[in-house]
C-alpha cells in the first residue's frame, strides 16, 4: 500500500492560470510491508521492510502553479524542504542495513532544502472503458543542484480500465 497526501493553497495572480501557491505532499505506506529473503540457514524467511512513516517523506513548498485548462497542473517550489522519517528504527536491523533513504540507522529525521517541480494530470478518460492519471515529483537538494546523483524523482503513472459498473482493472507503473 502507498499512501500520498497532497494539499496545496492557491492565490490566482494570472487569468487563473497562474498562482502563487503553498503545497505539502505527504507519502508513506499505512500498514507493514513484509518481504521474503533467504536466511542464513538456506530456508526462506519474512522480514520487516517498511512501515508507517518508516520511511516516509513530507515535501513543503512554496513558489509557483500553472493550471493547464484541460486539466492538470505543473507546480515550480523554489523554496522547498523535504522531510525524510523514519520512525520504526528497527527496520534497520530488519532489513540489515545501515542506510535507508539516506537516513542513518538511529537518525529519526533528515531535512533538505531544494527545489520541487511537480505534475499531477487527474483521471481522464481516454477511450470508452479506459482511462489514465498521471504524478510526478522531483526534488533537487539546494546544495547539490550540480551533483544528479542526489536529485530523487517519483513517477506514478495508473491506467484503469472499467469491467463492469462498479469494478475496474487497475495497472500502476512507478518509479523511484
Amino acid at each position: 500500500d502507498l499512501f500520498t497526501l497532497k494539499n496545496s493553497i492557491q492565490y490566482p495572480i494570472w487569468k487563473n492560470q497562474v498562482q502563487l501557491s503553498l503545497q505539502s505532499n505527504t507519502q508513506t505506506t499505512l500498514f507493514n510491508t513484509k518481504k521474503i529473503r533467504e536466511g542464513s540457514n538456506g530456508e526462506t524467511e519474512r522480514y520487516l521492510y517498511e512501515s508507517y512513516m518508516s520511511p516516509g517523506t513530507i515535501t513543503y513548498s512554496g513558489g509557483i502553479s500553472y493550471q493547464f485548462k484541460t486539466d492538470g497542473s505543473l507546480h515550480l517550489g523554489l523554496g522547498s524542504s523535504k522531510v525524510t522519517k523514519i520512525k520504526r528504527q528497527s527496520i534497520f536491523d530488519s532489513r540489515q542495513m545501515e542506510t535507508i533513504s539516506g537516513l542513518n540507522k538511529g537518525q529519526r529525521k533528515k531535512s533538505e532544502f531544494g527545489i520541487v517541480i511537480t505534475t499531477t494530470i487527474p483521471v481522464k478518460q481516454l477511450g470508452k472503458r479506459w482511462y489514465w492519471e498521471s504524478y510526478c515529483n522531483f526534488f533537487s537538494p539546494m546544495n547539490k543542484l550540480m551533483q544528479p546523483r542526489y536529485y530523487t524523482l517519483d513517477l506514478n503513472n495508473v491506467i484503469h480500465l472499467t469491467l463492469l459498473k462498479y469494478v475496474r482493472l487497475s495497472w500502476r507503473g512507478k518509479l523511484q
